[in-house]
């Protein structure tokens, strides 16, 4: 029979986490908090019902009609598009991988601006600027 003391105290807390936080230490943080994706307001809105504080009567109000469109999934957000089809919204970081995949792989075959957004569209994707993205895109491709 294994005998346990009970009486023993467990320091849950290690010393070298006890020291004090200042949110100024990690100045990675506070870069990363500023570079907010174009839906935030959005997100923020359909989550948790959080409007920001910088709308005026007519944009509260074209922010409110065009929320009907959004479908927030998390941790995605989707538009439903016109012909009814739900696309995933995407930030600004995952549009070169994306444009790269419709535009230059074998599957995309190089072609102009219109026939790459149509791929990315049936790929199921969507951000507002993606034409001028895809413009941008092709128009700094060598073999193009």
């Amino acid at each position: 029979m294994v005998s346990i003391d009970t009486t023993k105290t467990v320091d849950r807390h290690p010393p070298y986490q006890t020291r004090n936080w200042s949110p100024t230490e990690n100045c990675a943080t506070t870069t990363v908090e500023k570079d907010y994706p174009w839906y935030a307001n959005i997100v923020n809105y359909l989550a948790a019902d959080v409007e920001s504080d910088n709308f005026t009567d007519y944009n509260k109000k074209r922010f409110l009609r065009e929320i009907r469109q959004y479908y927030w999934d998390e941790p995605y957000l989707y538009k439903h598009c016109s012909n009814g089809v739900y696309r995933r919204c995407i930030t600004a970081i995952e549009v070169p991988d994306i444009l790269s995949h419709c535009h230059s792989s074998s599957y995309g075959g190089h072609f102009a601006t219109f026939k790459t957004v149509s791929k990315v569209l049936q790929a199921v994707f969507w951000w507002p600027t993606m034409f001028q993205d895809a413009q941008k895109f092709i128009s700094q491709c060598d073999p193009c």
